[in-house]
């Protein structure tokens, strides 16, 4: 896979609305509804549920798809909850 370079300082808020957008997009193609996950407002991550994970095909499925940004997983794990999971929104390089 081709190395990603990613500068989120040099995007426009206007741009990445319509990143965030075209993610909302493929997450209703991969079948999830807008009430099944939250977009974080300043758009630096993404949660499913109560922090549940997605396949590594979805998440592969909106990285090729999505042009002006990606989503990468993030977890942890918390005593009362066990793991968590979380999706990094990273704005690609390009999109001025």
């Amino acid at each position: 896979m081709e190395e990603i370079t990613l500068y989120p300082s040099m995007l426009h808020y206007g741009e990445k609305i319509e990143a965030v957008d075209k993610i909302r997009l493929l997450m209703g193609l991969s079948g999830y509804s807008r009430n099944e996950y939250t977009i974080e407002p300043n758009f630096k991550y993404m949660k499913v549920g109560y922090w549940r994970p997605i396949s590594n095909i979805q998440i592969s499925y909106i990285n090729e798809h999505s042009e002006l940004a990606v989503i990468k997983e993030e977890s942890w794990f918390d005593d009362d909850c066990g793991e968590l999971y979380a999706y990094d929104i990273l704005f690609l390089q390009g999109v001025v």
